[in-house]
């Protein structure tokens, strides 16, 4: 952002964890799964200078609307509990 609008701007970082083949499955149970593919996490400091690390909620792709396969849900919630886990670790600095 700073590069593009020459002012500095508050750190920001977007890691990228996806699985493709996941990925793969969600869309191919329904397209509109492609918005809620849990693929990042946001490192961002907030306006007082704490950093927060962010990601989609998921629930409302494993628990909303029609219900997933049993074996969509599962990997779904595998996917779900890996993200938690790295950004409890990134939280507590265990990289």
């Amino acid at each position: 952002m700073e590069a593009k609008s020459g002012k500095p701007y508050r750190f920001v970082k977007i890691y990228m964890f996806c699985n493709s083949l996941t990925a793969a499955r969600m869309l191919d149970y329904h397209d509109a799964f492609s918005a809620y593919l849990p693929c990042r996490i946001t490192l961002i400091e907030d306006k007082q200078g704490k950093l927060w690390l962010i990601a989609l909620n998921m629930d409302l792709m494993i628990h909303g609307g029609e219900p997933l396969p049993p074996e969509l849900k599962e990997e779904a919630l595998q996917v779900k509990e890996m993200i938690l886990d790295i950004m409890k670790r990134g939280a507590e600095g265990d990289f």
